[in-house]
């Protein structure tokens, strides 16, 4: 896990050098964003609610068609007194295909979560682990003057570890709107 958490923030390091070292006419066409999205978190496990979720993150756009996205994120689900919880570290790949008055995106991703799961009379209390995954997302983007509003669909498969012998998944289906405000230079 170390490794790949390693490999988390060297990715998000290269991210911000990028966007930091660019020569001054490609960063005229370069985009970054700051984003913030709230939704609902749709649990494979069926046993446990609807729950809700929300992602913070930086995302930079090289080309008008194409964007990378570092973020973290926190989920939350419940039955009962059982809680089902995790905080994800992601990084994602986007292809977009802009138009006239919104952009469509569609992409993918890995990211390292931090899963919980709290009330179940059957394991440990206040149970919890690191895990690896991985993403597929798709949405719309939306102009709004100084910022972008957000529409987004989020599958996520997370290797379950200790969880699998609870029959416990906290990977799911998030349905997110958010917005995301440009800016042109962190300096």
């Amino acid at each position: 896990m170390y490794v790949f958490t390693r490999h988390f923030f060297a990715v998000a390091s290269a991210l911000l050098f990028l966007a930091v070292a660019m020569p001054a006419q490609a960063q005229e066409e370069l985009s970054q964003q700051l984003f913030l999205k709230a939704g609902a978190y749709l649990p494979e496990s069926k046993r446990f609610d609807t729950g809700s979720s929300v992602e913070v993150g930086y995302a930079i756009r090289p080309l008008r068609f194409v964007a990378a996205e570092a973020s973290v994120g926190y989920l939350r689900a419940e039955e009962g007194s059982n809680t089902l919880s995790a905080v994800p570290f992601t990084m994602t790949v986007k292809g977009i295909v802009p138009t006239p008055y919104l952009n469509v995106y569609a992409g993918g991703g890995v990211g390292t979560y931090y899963k919980m799961l709290s009330g179940e009379s059957e394991i440990p209390p206040d149970a919890s682990e690191w895990s690896i995954g991985y993403h597929a997302v798709a949405g719309i983007e939306v102009p709004t003057g100084s910022s972008i509003l957000l529409l987004e669909g989020k599958y996520l498969n997370v290797n379950q570890g200790k969880f699998n012998a609870y029959g416990v998944k906290h990977g799911g289906l998030f349905v997110s709107i958010g917005f995301a405000f440009p800016f042109s230079s962190l300096f």
